[in-house]
């Protein structure tokens, strides 16, 4: 991509023939002619003087291409008067700059930029005109242009203020005369500096003043309200936020006490959806005031005292639980599960264990029936039956075919 460039012409006067030296960025001309030309495209560009026999106007510059040749006036003097100008009011590391824009109708051009308190120059004795140039965020108040009559050290003084706009906050959320709190944090224009303006409110909207930034905006509120923290950009003009205050009831300490638990046994409590479990004495959480109900759970052959209840929390709070073992093997209620509570080997509840003897016990009472049922012989047809009087025939074949039929018995 080709940018347009522009020359800045740089001459030198009183030299007398002495050669001296120019660097602009990565470029460096020496040279004993009066001037030299540098071809720039807009910007703003550092530039050094330096030369072997006498002091430039000032060992730095600063040329700003604005779509027009440039030329800058680099006097050199021999005795020069030094000429001063402190700021005041600017945050730490923000630069400005001041130029000598003329001398008795000689036109110099020469801006010196700094981001130290001063600004100087080295000139021979006579009137000058200057112009401090604008700095972005900032206002100068006060000999922001002039003439000033070099004859000895002179000095300027060119106070800052921060140009700043209302930021207006308003609240949601809070009961009406309650006290609240803003705290706006911004980085000063032109600096990594950082600054905070706090304001105190008792009404729902409040503002502070603030720079061209983008603002982090932090809320305290009365005890138990909380409010998130905005960022809020902030651009050369008015701008507004909203602080949300929430309502979060104070929360105790509740603590479940177990006495009994066989050493290296966990036991569970589950209360308001918190699940609490652990081998040692106690289990705790916190719960704001009210009523909670519980549930203990313990490993199989131990019983929970009391298995379960309500804990009524009004401050900090305390329940007690006693552990024993059981006959039955039965633990203390707590899962909801008939039996009480879980193997800890095998997870199972004693109603588990239950349904599986009895499962096994009507299998096997399917399964022999069953046997039985396959090995039992056909029945015979009906038995033959004979009362007294009743003639018996029997028949008999003979080896001839025939058939022959006894008489009958007498």
């Amino acid at each position: 991509m080709l940018f347009e460039t522009f020359p800045v012409t740089l001459t030198s006067t009183g030299l007398g023939g002495a050669s001296w030296t120019v660097k602009i960025g990565n470029f460096a001309n020496t040279t004993t002619s009066v001037s030299m030309i540098f071809w720039e495209p807009n910007g703003t560009y550092a530039f050094t003087v330096s030369t072997a026999t006498l002091t430039p106007i000032s060992p730095t510059g600063q040329a700003n291409v604005a779509g027009a040749p440039l030329s800058i006036l680099v006097p050199f003097t021999a005795s020069p008067n030094v000429l001063t100008f402190t700021e005041s009011g600017l945050a730490t590391g923000v630069a400005w700059s001041v130029e000598i824009l003329n001398s008795s109708g000689t036109v110099y051009n020469f801006v010196v930029q700094s981001t130290g308190t001063t600004v100087a120059f080295n000139l021979a004795t006579g009137d000058y005109n200057f112009s401090v140039l604008p700095v972005a965020g900032w206002l100068a108040s006060a000999n922001v242009t002039g003439d000033v009559a070099v004859s000895a050290a002179t000095g300027v003084n060119v106070p800052f203020t921060l140009v700043t706009y209302v930021l207006t906050i308003f609240e949601v959320g809070l009961i009406t005369g309650l006290t609240w709190h803003v705290n706006a944090t911004y980085t000063y224009p032109g600096s990594s500096v950082t600054n905070s303006v706090t304001k105190t409110a008792h009404t729902a909207t409040t503002s502070v003043k603030v720079p061209s930034s983008t603002v982090t905006v932090t809320f305290t509120g009365p005890a138990q309200y909380t409010a998130s923290s905005i960022s809020v950009v902030v651009s050369g003009g008015p701008a507004a936020g909203v602080a949300v205050f929430v309502y979060a009831a104070p929360t105790f300490a509740v603590t479940f006490s177990q006495s009994g638990l066989p050493s290296g046994d966990i036991w569970n409590v589950s209360v308001n959806g918190i699940s609490l479990g652990g081998s040692g004495g106690t289990l705790s959480t916190t719960l704001a005031n009210g009523s909670y109900t519980y549930a203990v759970l313990v490993p199989t052959g131990l019983a929970a005292t009391p298995s379960g209840g309500t804990v009524i929390v009004s401050g900090t709070s305390s329940v007690s639980i006693t552990i024993a073992k059981t006959g039955g093997g039965g633990g203390g209620g707590g899962g909801g599960s008939s039996g009480g509570g879980l193997d800890k080997t095998t997870g199972l509840s004693t109603l588990a264990y239950a349904l599986i003897v009895v499962f096994v016990i009507l299998a096997l009472i399917f399964l022999a029936t069953t046997l039985m049922a396959r090995r039992r012989p056909p029945s015979p047809g009906a038995p033959q039956t004979w009362s007294p009087g009743q003639t018996t025939t029997t028949t008999t074949e003979t080896s001839g075919g025939e058939t022959q039929t006894p008489p009958p018995s007498s």
